[in-house]
């Protein structure tokens, strides 16, 4: 014994008679109740006592808010990080490991990080999706940025939408937002594409004429068949249910929506791409191979012509097809 304190070799061999005896008027000091289960006693090759992996209990200050939790979570693990750096001072290789652990740590784990995998899920599928949309639109690269910008503009809003009703973001709102970036692609893709399509003249009026083909086709197939299924969300008796779910799906729609018909119309007007002129070059053609399969079968018959045409150099004219103002097909029309 040194002093009070006995050396290492004692302390190894007495630890385990002191992990055993139970505190008592004789005893108060024994530390079956306090250290029994903490510490791990190992014997080696030799017989002799070490101690393995083990745990003891500290306390945090009272906890009220989230910030409280995940706070005290941070200082934890720094302490801890401490503590590991001291046992290891002087090894060749570190043999020790601290670290905190209780049992609402799971739960506010996600909260040291979150901005960190908020950006980072967010840009990997905005990214992917301005890959799929020039990838699918033929290449039409402005087209593709203009979707982007919309759903931009829609997530900035729906964290807006977020902050004023109280819907605080987590693991449950940061997979809803990813799901907005996809569900956002069905209120801009249709609008963008039909405006790229359009053979009208100005900006204005190709925005104006892919609202009137696309946009009751977003209004009815996309916008009012998802208000079903979320006003069944606002009578469920789960909060879970009825924060993270009924308001965030709502403020999807709400906001995809309004930036479908609305923003995107509006902004193609002034800062839209030119016309996709392969596509719309195809589609002429297209209707012009309709029109002429159309215009005659096999089982129509020639008539008979009542005396032959003598056709003489000079009144050879071209024809050429064009468009008809009236079913789109194509009418052969004779210019001199």
């Amino acid at each position: 014994m040194d002093g009070l304190r006995p050396d290492p070799v004692t302390f190894m061999k007495y630890l385990p008679f002191f992990l055993e005896d139970i505190p008592s008027e004789s005893c108060p000091k024994g530390g079956h109740a306090a250290y029994g289960q903490a510490v791990n006693i190992a014997p080696d090759a030799h017989n002799e006592t070490s101690v393995g992996a083990n745990y003891f209990m500290t306390y945090h200050t009272i906890l009220k808010k989230s910030n409280d939790y995940y706070m005290a979570l941070e200082w934890a693990r720094k302490v801890s990080k401490n503590i590991t750096t001291a046992l290891n001072e002087g090894l060749e290789e570190p043999r020790y490991e601290v670290f905190p652990y209780s049992v609402f740590y799971v739960f506010y784990e996600q909260y040291l990080t979150m901005w960190e995998d908020v950006l980072t899920s967010l840009g990997i599928s905005l990214v992917t999706v301005l890959l799929v949309s020039i990838l699918l639109s033929g290449l039409d690269v402005a087209s593709s940025i203009a979707v982007i910008v919309t759903i931009i503009m829609i997530l900035v809003n729906l964290g807006g939408l977020m902050y004023w009703w109280d819907v605080s973001l987590n693991a449950v709102s940061l997979v809803n937002l990813v799901m907005a970036v996809g569900i956002s692609v069905e209120f801009c893709s249709h609008i963008t594409h039909a405006f790229s399509l359009s053979m009208e003249e100005t900006r204005l009026l190709r925005a104006k004429d892919a609202l009137i083909t696309m946009g009751s086709s977003v209004l009815s197939g996309i916008t009012f068949t998802k208000f079903g299924g979320i006003i069944v969300l606002a009578f469920a008796h789960s909060k879970i249910f009825k924060v993270f779910y009924f308001r965030m799906y709502l403020g999807i729609v709400l906001f995809g929506a309004a930036h479908g018909l609305i923003f995107l119309p509006v902004m193609l007007s002034f800062c839209g791409p030119r016309s996709n002129r392969c596509c719309i070059q195809k589609r002429q053609w297209s209707r012009i191979a309709e029109s002429f399969h159309g215009s005659m079968s096999m089982n129509d018959e020639v008539p008979d012509l009542p005396q032959p045409i003598n056709v003489s150099v000079d009144d050879t004219r071209i024809i050429q097809p064009n468009n008809h103002s009236s079913y789109g097909g194509t009418d052969n029309v004779a210019y001199a």
